[in-house]
């Protein structure tokens, strides 16, 4: 299942077996949706310029 964690957390989601794949941007509801039944967790770095809503995310997938 896809969740969104805060900024800053990737080090806590590294220690639970995941790593950095890519980054991707989008709101939240699109990011979550994309990613829907997918084991990732999507850690929420900074606010896109411009584009109310919209983050840029580390998408992180098990090792």
């Amino acid at each position: 299942m896809a969740t969104i964690t805060g900024f800053g957390t990737a080090p806590e989601i590294a220690a639970e077996g995941y790593k950095l794949k890519k980054t991707v941007d989008g709101t939240d509801e699109a990011v979550l949706a994309q990613f829907d039944g997918q084991d990732v967790k999507l850690v929420r770095g900074a606010a896109i310029f411009g584009r109310d809503g919209h983050y840029e995310f580390a998408l992180m997938v098990r090792r």
